[in-house]
């Protein structure tokens, strides 16, 4: 009996030991990064798609952003380890600082920042090499042209190098 009542006494003393004892608190913020709009790139309209990931050693609970350092609205996503998000943002003329935070099960936050310009005069370059697909050098002299829904808006010629470029283009889709 004695014997049973020295186990006993052990089992119960380790298990308030046991009970006393607790993980190490979660002090890892997570990670964010900014795939898209690239830091420092020149938009030509006000809306703006934004696309990342986050990341954190226990869980992303939550993805919010702010516009020029203003309120922080919410990103919907599933929670997890690794998120993915994308949401439209609207800028203001000029530049423009969007952060993304990301929040764990701790409430520790991890931020990214990018640095957006909306000109909607913006004019914009093509440019490019043309390459022999059978050969992969460069092809001098061909003729290239462009179009913007079904109209032909510029022609060029490839260089001696294979380089064209068609300037002061609008914004849009060619």
């Amino acid at each position: 009996m004695r014997l049973a009542k020295s186990i006993l006494w052990a089992l119960t003393s380790l298990g308030l030991w046991l009970a006393g004892c607790s993980p190490a608190p979660d002090t890892q913020k997570p990670t964010v990064t900014i795939t898209q709009p690239q830091n420092g790139s020149t938009v030509s309209t006000p809306q703006v798609t934004v696309q990342g990931t986050a990341q954190d050693n226990t869980q992303v609970t939550r993805i919010t952003y702010q516009l020029n350092g203003g309120q922080e609205q919410q990103v919907t996503i599933t929670p997890g380890q690794n998120v993915s998000f994308q949401f439209q943002a609207t800028l203001q003329p000029g530049q423009n600082t969007l952060t993304v935070h990301a929040y764990d099960n701790a409430n520790n936050k991890g931020s990214a920042t990018v640095q957006v310009t909306y000109d909607p005069s913006a004019i914009h370059t093509l440019s490019g090499t043309v390459v022999s697909e059978y050969a992969g050098g460069p092809v001098a002299g061909s003729t290239l042209r462009l179009y913007r829904n079904g109209s032909l808006v510029a022609t060029t010629l490839s260089g001696a190098d294979g380089s064209f470029s068609f300037g002061t283009l609008a914004p849009g889709v060619y």
